[in-house]
């Protein structure tokens, strides 16, 4: 983009103005140089009953005339490539602002992790999406973004990745905003080798998915807040598979209803072989 604001400019001499003396006197030279160096055939100076002042000033302008069409023809195809050059210059600024925008509020935000913990090449978006903008992110190490709160379960393998390299990987886990809000992310972890240092990083992509965390964390409560109340029914209530006729859920009564079986010892079979 900045390549494009740099557009040669000169002055245009369509625009500049010549006194008439001026132009009779550039008339006079075009004609006297064609004149002396094409040498028109003497039967043409026939036409002019020997006048070789008319004839000079009628050659030149002629000369002037043709130079004029070529001077204006090339000012105007210039003129025409100016305007085209703006109008993908500012084509080019919508397009990258759009994609901007678009990528500050998709969530996601990319970035290395080097070998000291610290980021580098940090995306914009992580202003939006982390709360520091890309110089302050490169000043923190990727694991002073983790809260206490919520310790990921897989360090060892981040650290493993980051020093030995591997396959990608997948890594879910919370973060700490500039705000001090929490916020779920997945990330993937690529480890790479930089061509000019040989040294390890991880290429990271992570994408917020604290909405989805959340719903997820909602469900769970639910389906465990309506297992418990199944389960200290006193009612038998069991679930059978429509295909196969076995049992794949049976409460915990049970036991009590029939004075010994379980539900581990009805699961699995058919309800013809209870």
């Amino acid at each position: 983009e900045s390549n494009l604001d740099t557009v040669f400019r000169e002055e245009d001499i369509s625009s500049r103005k010549f006194a008439p003396w001026q132009l009779v006197q550039a008339c006079a030279g075009f004609g006297k140089m064609y004149a002396v160096i094409i040498r028109p055939d003497p039967k043409f100076f026939k036409l002019y009953r020997g006048s070789y002042p008319l004839l000079v000033l009628t050659l030149g302008i002629l000369m002037s005339v043709l130079l004029s069409f070529v001077v204006h023809t090339v000012v105007h195809r210039r003129e025409l490539m100016q305007a085209r050059l703006d109008e993908n210059t500012t084509s080019l600024r919508k397009t990258v602002e759009m994609y901007g925008r678009m990528a500050r509020n998709s969530g996601t935000v990319s970035l290395k992790i080097l070998q000291n913990a610290r980021f580098k090449d940090v995306s914009d978006s992580s202003t939006a999406i982390f709360g520091y903008a890309p110089e302050e992110m490169e000043k923190l190490r990727f694991f002073d973004l983790y809260p206490d709160s919520f310790p990921p379960k897989d360090m060892d393998q981040v650290f493993s990745l980051l020093r030995n390299g591997g396959e990608m990987y997948t890594h879910r886990h919370a973060l700490k905003r500039k705000d001090g809000e929490i916020r779920w992310f997945i990330s993937f972890l690529e480890p790479l080798v930089d061509e000019n240092t040989g040294e390890r990083f991880l290429a990271v992509t992570s994408t917020d998915i604290t909405t989805e965390h959340n719903a997820e964390v909602t469900l769970r409560t639910s389906e465990n807040k309506y297992k418990s109340l199944v389960e200290d029914m006193a009612d038998v209530i069991w679930e059978i598979d429509a295909d196969s006729c076995k049992f794949v859920y049976m409460s915990p009564a049970l036991t009590v209803a029939t004075g010994g079986l379980t539900p581990e010892m009805v699961i699995g079979h058919a309800v013809d072989e209870v």
